[in-house]
């Protein structure tokens, strides 16, 4: 589903790629998200070189569809993610971890805003543009031309989807988070724990909040010590939460780790495509 979103963004704007093609790529950069502690970020950059490779098209225009596509995407989980974090504050004792997580979230984002208004008020400034031996303007030109970047890029996205458009796609989000907490109750339900779908929920989101930390490859051990932790709530102890943890790691992550393995061997040994390069002067 994730896949068909990238292929809708790429065909709907005239660029000639196969969906076998995009699946490919996708599972690249999960695989590098996977196999290294850079977590979304690198999944995420080896998408986007990936893309231009195979395409042909600038790193502004790929970056583009990837900043559609986490708006499309990361803002139905954190919706999500707001709502059950109200009710199990209101109704449970979650981890502080969890909030944590949540919280750096928005932290980051707001930072975001308040450097570029920072960068741009000090650029504004003659003081700063007078003195170009200073080591703060040549930091600040990096920053700008980075920020610069991602603003055209930002402009971009708005002409990428039209309102009706993005608005099937975030169906298809809401369909994507909704369908990993559910994977979780049918998880516990096999093993013949009785556990509420409420708590499979914030288990769930509470465990993908703390695993997009930095912290390990893929969020390995962050994500299964969160979800055991949460479903102690239930009554059950550590190690039944880790055995539903674990069984359900093994569908959301140890599965597609071999299938997106596959998919960057294809790419590295028969489409010629490097994942991992590090010679590309941009």
């Amino acid at each position: 589903m994730v896949s068909s979103q990238w292929f809708f963004m790429l065909k709907n704007n005239d660029n000639g790629i196969a969906f076998h093609e995009v699946f490919t790529i996708h599972m690249a950069g999960k695989f590098v998200e996977s196999v290294t502690p850079s977590s979304k970020f690198g999944g995420e950059t080896a998408k986007v070189y990936l893309f231009k490779k195979k395409m042909g098209i600038t790193y502004q225009h790929a970056v583009s569809f990837l900043l559609a596509h986490k708006y499309i995407s990361l803002l139905p989980f954190l919706v999500l993610s707001l709502i059950f974090l109200v009710i199990a504050s209101i109704r449970f004792y979650l981890p502080r971890v969890v909030y944590l997580s949540f919280s750096m979230l928005i932290f980051l984002f707001i930072s975001l805003l308040i450097l570029i208004y920072w960068i741009k008020v000090r650029f504004d400034s003659e003081d700063i543009m007078s003195d170009e031996r200073n080591v703060l303007l040549i930091i600040l030109n990096k920053l700008k031309n980075g920020i610069e970047f991602i603003s055209r890029s930002a402009n971009d996205v708005k002409k990428i989807l039209s309102r009706s458009e993005r608005g099937k796609l975030f169906a298809i989000s809401f369909l994507v988070w909704i369908l990993y907490p559910i994977k979780v109750y049918l998880v516990a339900t096999a093993l013949g724990f009785e556990v509420g779908l409420l708590i499979s929920i914030i288990a769930t989101y509470s465990a993908y909040l703390v695993s997009m930390l930095p912290v390990s490859p893929g969020g390995l051990g962050t994500f299964e010590g969160t979800i055991a932790t949460v479903f102690m709530i239930s009554e059950l102890s550590f190690t039944e939460g880790m055995a539903i943890a674990l069984l359900a790691r093994s569908a959301t992550f140890l599965f597609p780790l071999i299938l997106s393995a596959i998919c960057t061997t294809y790419l590295v040994k028969i489409d010629g495509l490097k994942i991992f390069s590090i010679g590309d002067p941009h």
